[in-house]
């Protein structure tokens, strides 16, 4: 379950600042095209995929999250996800060269305590909040691209332990979710009693 008031004014702000048109709430997350990235990558815009999980806005953060960049590039130690790795539907947001040209690199984010703090102006977020806003998302996005690109040895080893986890992380993931939606029904159905 997500918290729909949360994510529409999410969905709204991002909006504002990238532009309607660049904004596609998709099933699974939210499509951000035409974001900027740094220079280094291959273009100067990037399509960034925020997977939305069961609990955004109760307090569960974005934890998957894929950057679109050129192919031919260097990989700079991300991901390859691949588009056949993404959601199917994903495909029919974005044109038939970029499938030729692009795939999906993924960026794996688990938040410090100092990554903490960053809000946006939303109302239903309180300072006592952990939450990171999927309007944040873009602006780290951006400071991780950076610091692979400049070649930052505390970032690639952050970023090649995330690679080398990436299943161990993804099952925690899992299980998390898995104790959520437990809870959740839990409290749903001791309410109907």
């Amino acid at each position: 379950m997500i918290k729909q008031s949360y994510l529409q004014s999410e969905l709204s702000l991002l909006r504002k600042k990238y532009k309607k048109e660049n904004i596609i709430h998709h099933r699974k997350g939210i499509i951000i095209k035409n974001m900027p990235i740094p220079k280094g990558f291959g273009s100067e815009t990037g399509a960034l995929f925020l997977e939305i999980p069961d609990g955004y806005g109760f307090g569960i953060n974005i934890m998957n999250c894929y950057i679109m960049l050129d192919k031919k590039k260097e990989k700079f130690h991300l991901f390859d996800m691949g588009w056949e790795n993404m959601p199917s539907d994903l495909a029919e947001h974005f044109s038939f060269d970029k499938k030729l040209t692009k795939s999906w690199y993924w960026i794996c984010f688990h938040l410090s305590t100092e990554t903490r703090g960053v809000y946006s102006s939303n109302k239903d977020r309180t300072k006592e909040s952990d939450m990171v806003s999927a309007t944040e998302f873009p602006h780290l996005i951006y400071i991780v691209l950076r610091a692979i690109r400049d070649g930052d040895p505390n970032m690639l080893a952050r970023i090649g332990e995330m690679n080398e986890r990436r299943k161990e992380l993804q099952d925690e993931y899992r299980a998390m979710m898995a104790r959520l939606t437990l809870e959740l029904n839990w409290k749903k159905l001791s309410w109907m009693y």
